[in-house]
């Protein structure tokens, strides 16, 4: 019974290491070619303000797209966990900056929420 805990705990650590490896990959690649600087903002039917990128060449949009993909793959299982749970909301976060840097205002403010629905549950850290 102990061997196979270690063994689980063991495989356990093995994903979440590899879990931060990808989410440290992405996040290089989309500070490295996502565009920094946004221009002007938007207003979503709930009133929300969010920045608009200007137009971006289709090499940057197939990359955003791609990169797009594996942070959803990421919030989606890391938010299952309850200690990953920071971690998925950083996912959704860089989903929402894909997102409104491809002008999908309403699926950035959507990420957007699922990453502050996520950082709401998790629990305080004790005050001392």
């Amino acid at each position: 019974a102990q061997k196979a805990l270690a063994s689980e705990k063991h495989q356990r650590q093995h994903a979440e290491d590899t879990l931060e490896m990808a989410l440290g990959s992405l996040n290089r690649i989309f500070k490295h070619f996502a565009p920094g600087r946004l221009s002007s903002t938007s207003t979503t039917e709930e009133g929300v303000e969010v920045p608009v990128q200007p137009s971006l060449p289709p090499e940057a949009v197939a990359l955003l797209e791609e990169l797009s993909g594996g942070y959803s793959r990421i919030a989606a299982s890391a938010s299952q966990v309850p200690h990953l749970q920071g971690r998925a909301a950083e996912a959704f976060q860089r989903l929402g900056d894909i997102r409104q840097r491809l002008g999908r205002l309403e699926e950035a403010a959507e990420a957007y929420r699922s990453a502050i629905t996520l950082l709401e549950v998790q629990d305080p850290a004790p005050l001392e």
